[in-house]
């Protein structure tokens, strides 16, 4: 049993790529990654790499997909989901799709007639088209499987969690600290990841101006051009306890996690996110906004909490989460039996019971 596994390209600065990687690093069964390009309007790119698993001699061909992964619009998606159809058909080959996000509805609501209906049907067609092509599909969090299994006929679902990477660096909180240039006395709190508007970073930088007596750091940056004027807007908004540290390597992202206080992230629009995730296999707690998704995992680790993005309300709850170190150890060591019990091996022993499925 050979698996193509169609996701960004190693050299890809994105989460699917880490996702993807990390999910490699434990998965037991013989696989080949079909590196693409990620917000490109290359479309003969996208088909040559398509085609390459619909060629190849695997049996199972896996899309990690993301829409923006295929260009503005997803538009570059059409042909390689008309590939991966064709493989079925001609191939024999078996289709399986992780979908990382749902466009839904709410997605248009800046739009006004006719963009919104024509914009409805735009996403009802692309994402009809994933099922028809999928023969399993994977979703990572409740909220995406719930919109795809009330809109959609669906036959073959599986719900996983993101899974949660062991740590590749092993550094002490000052170490950590002393990599990336931070006060080893500050109280930090982060908002790690790449920078773009669904985050909501306009909240973070609201709530660093109202409580100076800490460290407030955006640890990361804008991964294209397209979000270039946003950050330049967050810098010129920044008061003198912000730090935004621009795209950090490898190293220096991990180290970010450990050298953190606290992770707030004040999202308006995600359904999942591996960042709680990096987070949590820190050790480190998250406070996060009213979305679904949090509210989600809230239910299931005490490292994970609920508090708006007001300041007012979040205020608060950052003093007594910081003048209590008994709060800070249970839900620290909460994040880590989370992390324990949501490995990435156990996300990937998952995988392989999908994919046999096929054979049995």
């Amino acid at each position: 049993m050979k698996i193509s596994i169609i996701s960004s390209a190693y050299d890809e600065e994105c989460g699917i790529n880490h996702y993807t990687t990390s999910l490699e690093s434990v998965l037991s069964v013989q696989y080949e990654r079909i590196g693409i390009k990620s917000y490109s309007l290359d479309f003969l790119h996208y088909i040559r790499r398509t085609w390459s698993a619909v060629t190849n001699d695997s049996d199972i061909i896996h899309l990690q997909h993301e829409y923006n992964m295929f260009g503005p619009g997803s538009i570059c998606s059409w042909p390689v989901i008309f590939l991966l159809i064709l493989s079925k058909i001609f191939a024999r080959k078996r289709i399986v799709i992780t979908l990382h996000t749902a466009w839904e509805s709410e997605t248009l609501e800046r739009f006004v007639f006719p963009l919104n209906l024509l914009g409805r049907f735009y996403i009802w067609l692309n994402n009809q088209l994933l099922v028809w092509c999928a023969d399993h599909m994977i979703f990572l969090s409740e909220n995406v499987e719930e919109y795809f299994i009330n809109n959609f006929n669906v036959k073959s679902t599986t719900r996983v969690p993101h899974g949660v990477q062991a740590q590749k660096v092993d550094l002490t909180r000052n170490e950590a600290r002393d990599i990336l240039g931070w006060d080893v006395e500050a109280e930090i709190v982060i908002l790690p990841g790449y920078i773009r508007p669904q985050k909501n970073h306009e909240s973070f930088l609201s709530l660093a101006e109202e409580d100076k007596s800490r460290q407030y750091v955006i640890a990361g940056g804008v991964r294209n051009n397209k979000f270039e004027q946003y950050s330049e807007k967050l810098r010129s908004k920044s008061s003198e306890n912000v730090e935004i540290t621009g795209v950090l390597n490898d190293e220096e992202f991990e180290a970010a996690f450990i050298a953190a206080d606290l992770c707030y992230l004040p999202y308006q629009d995600v359904s999942q996110s591996g960042i709680v995730n990096w987070s949590l296999a820190s050790g480190l707690p998250v406070f996060g906004s009213e979305i679904k998704y949090f509210r989600e995992l809230s239910e299931s680790t005490e490292a994970v909490k609920i508090v708006g993005i007001s300041p007012e309300g979040v205020i608060p709850e950052i003093r007594s989460y910081f003048d209590n170190e008994k709060l800070r150890t249970r839900m620290s060591n909460s994040a880590q039996e989370f992390a324990k019990n949501n490995s990435m091996k156990e996300v990937a022993d998952e995988h392989i019971r999908i994919y046999r499925s096929f054979f049995d």
